[in-house]
């Protein structure tokens, strides 16, 4: 029997199930869609809760900052809230609605990887400054995350160019876009105005992580953009001339030679805290023991500094310089702005008049923050980096030892015959410190044996033990030193306080989060007044004490006793707009009277002497070697490996005659060498029956 035909049914449509969230959130975003107005407003609320998410990673922290600081946050979203009603000026009004939030989004994001790995939020100087920030980028978020975020981009770029072919216009209400975008612009400059005159949004953020948390992402990154080099200071036409006669007074601007020229060493410690002041705090045996001793018997004081747990750099243009970060942009770090390319007057220019040659020491990247150009611009003759020296070894946190600088500075002292400015940088001390159990902890000598409430252990611990390792250098410096037959003079101090959670009420009483301390040191045993003072006055306090006749701005630092603070400040400011704004020109009768140097990198010359072909390695021999050093064969890097400080072998690669061969030293391979040496040509040796 055959099987029985069997007839399909007609399939039913699949009807979708009514459902009340759907339509509500299409009736939700048909209305926003036909009050543009109040679309700005919920996008610009929105973003606003959204970057503050980003830039706290907490969902608590941002609800805390929109409820305790109401007004802050309505200042930020006025800002978002300008930029996106400018969208409604086109026919492709929802297109430019999307952009906009999505380079907000895109900001919020990047603010928000970048705070895993660094203190510093993100600012406008690293956008501007992308030459600088894209070599380090894979340290910060390593190769997967810079090749996920390349694809993202890509794929985001690609997105927003097809959608401006798909979105379609839509007509253009001049009169209610006109009107919302100058509601935008009275509300924004209400918010930030009565914000300044108020004080709740100072004139000048010293401390950006401060800042953004109290003020808020869109508003701090907006003055990071326009916030740049010096303002003129009110009355400055008027009142310059004067102010430059009373600084110089009967200067001729002729260097009379003082007595003494000893050897002068700056040691900038990073992050360095004598831990024994805070309250509440107890450890099993004093972490920095030298230091205690020190302070004890020298010359020593509070140093106000002008950032907290980061912006080392912006210490030491305070104490090159005598100038002041309270005159400069909010986001200011001037090696990476105008140190690129104008001089400026500092230590090393001034000490040239009395035959000092200045050397600058740092265990760190030779480029980080631009140091291999800004050292030029401010008078060093060579500079020392991590790329030229024998290496230690790295603590916990990936920072070289300090104790590798030793070396590096008594090389220096006897690289010369007559007197040295040393500029030196530390950075064992550095964050990020381990907040759980990490290895070696067990065997750490300093153990904290009282903590308050919030102070986290193995942090402490760790960054103790830190401490009394660069305790340690500070000693052995001092010891080599003496036994160095040349007078010197050593200024320590402390660059900022750590990156470790520092609470107002643990500071001593009298201080507050900006202030660290110094130590003057000296082989002749003359010890001076104990003062407190800031960093942009610690060389001038230097200069006093050894009749070693400064610029025009150590010279305003000496007299600032005949002046009230309003008066110095001012004056201080306006000689800093000349310099800075006006090459000098009241200043110094014209223009800058400095030259850029012809920075040398290391000490040590790096050179090829010989090269030798063995049966597996081709050796490069020479002088000047680190583990930094690095092959090129006619151009292409090849790969190399470091033997010791006179040989690198050459591996997988034949020479052929006539080919050329450099050494250069690399701080990373996103960046030009820091130095090659001449090209070293390779001749055959052939054999002769």
């Amino acid at each position: 029997m055959s099987k029985k035909d069997k007839t399909e049914k007609p399939r039913k449509e699949k009807v979708k199930k009514p459902s009340k969230i759907r339509d509500g959130i299409k009736k939700c975003f048909s209305y926003l869609n036909a009050h543009p107005v109040l679309l700005i407003v919920v996008l610009s609320y929105c973003l606003t809760f959204l970057t503050e998410i980003l830039g706290r990673h907490s969902c608590w922290g941002a609800l805390v900052f929109e409820f305790t600081k109401p007004i802050m946050f309505l200042t930020n979203m006025s800002i978002i809230a300008l930029t996106l009603s400018i969208a409604l000026l086109s026919k492709k009004r929802t297109y430019w609605l999307c952009v906009i939030s999505l380079i907000w989004f895109g900001l919020g994001i990047t603010n928000f990887v970048m705070l895993f790995n660094r203190i510093t939020p993100f600012n406008a100087m690293d956008f501007l400054l992308m030459t600088s920030v894209l070599p380090i980028l894979p340290v910060y978020i390593g190769w997967v995350g810079l090749i996920l975020a390349g694809i993202v981009l890509f794929a985001v770029i690609v997105a927003v160019i097809v959608a401006w072919f798909k979105v379609k216009k839509s007509k253009v209400n001049y009169t209610q876009a006109a009107a919302a975008i100058l509601s935008c612009i009275i509300l924004t400059t209400a918010f930030v105005g009565g914000g300044a005159l108020s004080g709740s949004i100072p004139a000048h953020f010293s401390s950006l992580p401060r800042a953004y948390d109290a003020h808020g992402f869109a508003l701090c990154f907006s003055i990071s953009i326009f916030d740049r080099g010096v303002s003129k200071p009110r009355n400055y036409d008027k009142n310059i001339d004067d102010i430059v006669d009373f600084v110089k007074g009967d200067d001729t601007d002729g260097f009379t030679q003082p007595e003494k020229t000893p050897n002068i060493i700056f040691v900038q410690l990073e992050s360095f805290y004598d831990l024994k002041l805070l309250k509440e705090f107890e450890f099993s045996e004093d972490p920095t023991p030298i230091f205690t001793e020190l302070k004890k018997n020298w010359t020593t004081g509070v140093l106000t500094v002008p950032s907290i747990g980061a912006g080392t750099a912006n210490t030491e243009f305070e104490v090159l310089t005598g100038l002041t970060m309270q005159h400069l942009g909010s986001a200011e770090y001037p090696y990476r702005t105008f140190l690129q390319n104008q001089t400026c007057e500092s230590v090393p220019f001034i000490l040239k008049n009395y035959g000092y040659s200045s050397h600058a020491i740092h265990n760190y990247k030779g480029n980080f923050y631009d140091r291999h150009k800004a050292f030029s611009t401010l008078g060093f003759d060579t500079f020392t980096s991590r790329e030229y020296m024998e290496l230690l070894g790295k603590n916990f946190a990936g920072w070289e030892q300090d104790a590798v600088l030793l070396k590096s500075i008594t090389d220096v002292l006897s690289s010369t015959e007559g007197p040295d400015f040393i500029q030196c940088i530390t950075v064992q001390g550095h964050g990020k410190y381990p907040v759980v159990s990490y290895d070696g902890e067990s065997e750490e000598v300093i153990k904290p044996t009282k903590l308050p409430e919030g102070a986290n252990k193995h942090a402490y611990t760790y960054f103790a033990n830190q401490l009394y390792a660069t305790d340690l250098f500070i000693g052995d410096l001092i010891a080599a030193v003496e036994n160095i037959d040349e007078e010197t003079v050593i200024v320590f101090y402390g660059d900022h306080i750590p990156n470790i959670g520092f609470e107002e009420e643990w500071i001593p009483d009298g201080t507050t989060l900006y202030d660290t301390e110094y130590i003057i040191w000296r082989s002749d045993g003359v010890r001076g007044e104990n003062k407190n003072i800031t960093s942009y006055q610690l060389y001038s306090e230097v200069f006093a004490s050894l009749n070693i006749e400064g610029g025009i701005i150590s010279k305003l630092h000496d007299k600032r006793a005949e002046l009230s603070a309003d008066d110095y400040d001012y004056y201080l400011h306006a000689l800093q707009y000349d310099i800075i704004e006006n090459e000098g020109e009241k200043s110094y009768d014209g223009k800058l009277p400095f030259k850029a140097t012809d920075l040398k990198m290391g000490i040590i010359d790096v050179t090829i002497t010989d090269i030798y072909v063995g049966d597996e390695y081709v050796y490069v021999n020479g002088t000047g070697f680190t583990e930094a050093s690095q092959i090129f064969v006619n151009g292409s890097h090849e790969e190399t490996e470091y033997l010791d400080d006179n040989t690198l072998i050459l591996k997988g690669v034949t020479l052929k005659d006539g080919d050329k061969i450099k050494v250069s030293q690399i701080a990373d391979f996103f960046s030009p060498p820091l130095s090659s040496t001449e090209s070293f040509v390779y001749q055959e040796v052939t054999n002769e029956e």
